[in-house]
């Protein structure tokens, strides 16, 4: 099965740079005889100098000779170098479009793999694979390292072929002592890669993410004052530290179990050659060869083990790890549904949505987070989602958006199975605010429009629309006083220049782009929770005129902000525990009334302060 599988990634990976970059395979077919010409002539040179002396040929004679080999080595050379640079940076254009691949899988996989453990553990060891932080080093081939390995293989061969022709000349004995001592270096290092692999792979992975991850940390200039203030470094350095111990054991293990595998190497090429040596000496006496033939055969002895254990058995052995890795990235590839580029017009008509006997579990988890909810909600209502941390408010939002599908019963949107809609089709109802704050490295324009500067028209009307999102959220004030105002660039860590705002200045800009997006369906989930009580309450009255004819979802955990909305859901246990207007709930006296009671304690507290 694992044979099976190597040979069809190898297949597939060949298809995969024919598609992408055909050159690379005239490049191939260029270096293949400028390696065997260039091996060969490195050989044959001094026998035909040995050779041209014993047979008492003239100086000038000799000197042309040797000028012509020497010029023919040199052009070989130079073709064979010109070919294996062209075939190297070729093959990391391939691993370029490889990261590219990459990157879109994760941009248009559908997002409930996302949050699939599995699939992120695909992910971490295809990361691995084509960015590198193997276990093994340098020592370990990559996927940019496939052509170069290839034609190397293949030209490798052509040169065992032809030196094993001139070898079997003096004993078939040697061949066979060769092919056995190859034959014995090889197996063992496959079986310590694979021993490796099986035994390290997934958990050199899994600690190689780790250590990314705390670097990052350590990178990032939001957590800088966090850093400092909560004299975090001590405890940042003692995780690097741990998970660089782990990754260093992981190549103790491995270098250990490869000095064995060298120790028998260097063994059995002693053997060889003293075998090969001494069979010349005797020929040599016997009167069998001449002193250029044994000068000759004692150069392509070690060449030619040389050929066959560093170049073709290596190889073979590199191209097996390359297919594990290519095998890693086509597993990850090929996981789950993608949506891929998606183009279709915001919808802003306000729909209705309805959800019937929807239940939802996360990928590998026991519990359910949502169980048999059942709701209506009409075209234009404004619905408010409260519930205690872990109720599974944003889990409902995802689902609700068509971000998670249902595990159970089915969501309808205007009437139709939202299963039975493309993604693209789904997404155009919505426009959402989620608790965590992202932006992209570009302007304040480019992040609250969404459009690229150069990509369409950059126009006075789309700037005014800005204006008026930014003023909507409350933070067109602060914009106008920038310098660059909306040119400011935003993410420090990426831009030198860039603004740093507050968290609730980022929230802020975030609810703008929801707003400039002005779909028919807005969630807001939790998009003021950094903001004190009364700006959040500014920004829900402006929130609510805008929202009067869509369909809208507020989620937050302060209960006097959903005061304005149409209806209160408030969930427990994964249940529509509770449902009524603000009045009707704090009169049924239950979990909402409680809630409320205590919230509205801690603020009469903090006034007397």
């Amino acid at each position: 099965m694992e044979k099976t599988v190597t040979w069809s990634a190898f297949r597939g990976y060949v298809e995969y740079i024919w598609r992408e970059k055909k050159v690379l395979f005239l490049y191939g077919a260029l270096f293949f005889p400028a390696f065997i010409v260039a091996n060969y002539l490195q050989i044959y040179l001094p026998k035909m100098i040995i050779m041209e002396l014993e047979e008492k040929r003239s100086i000038a004679y000799v000197g042309v000779s040797v000028l012509a080999l020497v010029l023919a080595l040199c052009l070989a050379i130079l073709l064979r170098e010109q070919m294996s640079s062209r075939l190297k940076y070729g093959n990391r254009q391939i691993a370029r479009k490889q990261q590219q691949d990459y990157t879109n899988k994760l941009l248009y996989v559908d997002y409930g793999c996302l949050e699939d453990q599995e699939f992120l553990a695909m992910r971490n060891m295809a990361k691995e694979s084509i960015f590198g932080g193997s276990i093994g080093g340098q020592g370990r081939a990559h996927l940019k390292d496939f052509m170069p390995e290839v034609v190397m293989l293949v030209a490798a061969a052509g040169n065992v072929i032809l030196y094993l022709y001139y070898l079997s000349k003096i004993s078939f004995l040697l061949i066979l002592v060769l092919f056995f001592v190859v034959f014995l270096g090889t197996s063992i290092n496959v079986k310590v890669f694979r021993k490796n692999e099986k035994k390290h792979g997934q958990r050199s992975a899994n600690t190689w993410q780790k250590l990314d991850y705390v670097t990052r940390k350590t990178e990032d200039f939001s957590m800088a004052k966090d850093i400092r203030l909560y004299d975090m470094a001590p405890w940042l350095t003692g995780l690097i530290d741990e998970y660089l111990g782990e990754r260093l054991l992981f190549k103790k293990k491995e270098m250990i179990s490869r000095g064995l595998g060298d120790g028998v190497y260097m063994l059995t090429v002693g053997v060889f050659m003293a075998s090969l040596l001494g069979m010349l000496l005797l020929r040599f006496w016997d009167g069998n060869i001449e002193v250029s033939d044994v000068v000759f055969y004692a150069n392509m002895g070690p060449a030619l083990y040389h050929l066959l254990d560093r170049e073709v058995s290596s190889r073979c052995f590199h191209l097996f790890q390359i297919m594990t890795e290519y095998q890693r990235f086509q597993t990850f590839m090929n996981y789950g549904e993608d949506t891929g580029t998606m183009d279709v017009p915001v919808r802003k008509e306000a729909p209705s949505i309805v959800l019937e006997h929807v239940s939802y579990s996360y990928p590998g988890a026991e519990k359910e987070v949502l169980k048999d909810i059942n709701l209506q909600v009409r075209a234009g209502e404004k619905v408010a989602i409260v519930g205690v941390n872990g109720a599974g408010k944003t889990t409902l939002m995802k689902l609700i958006c068509g971000l998670l599908h249902p595990t159970g019963g089915r969501i309808l949107l205007n009437g139709a199975d939202m299963e039975t809609m493309e993604a693209e089709e789904r997404y155009a109802w919505f426009s959402c605010t989620f608790q965590d704050v992202q932006f992209l490295p570009v302007s304040i324009r480019e992040n609250i429009s969404q459009e690229m500067e150069g990509v369409g028209s950059v126009s006075a009307e789309r700037d005014e629309k800005i204006w008026n999102c930014l003023h909507l959220a409350g933070i067109k004030k602060e914009i106008e006083e920038l310098p660059e105002k909306l040119d400011t660039l935003l993410e420090k860590n990426i831009n030198e220049n860039a603004m740093d705002f507050s968290g609730g200045q980022r929230q802020k800009l975030i609810l703008a782009r929801a707003l400039y997006r002005d779909a028919g369906t807005l969630i807001l989930d939790e998009p003021t929770a950094a903001l004190d009580a009364l700006a959040e309450n500014e920004i829900y009255e402006k929130y609510a005129e805008f929202a009067r004819e869509k369909t809208s979802f507020f989620v937050s955990h302060r209960l006097s902000s959903t005061r304005f909305c149409d209806r209160i859901l408030l969930l427990d246990g994964g249940n529509i525990a509770e449902e009524g207007t603000h009045d009707e709930l704090l009169a049924a006296g239950g979990i909402y009334r409680k809630m409320f009671a205590m919230q509205s304690k801690y603020y009469q507290g903090g006034d007397k302060e």
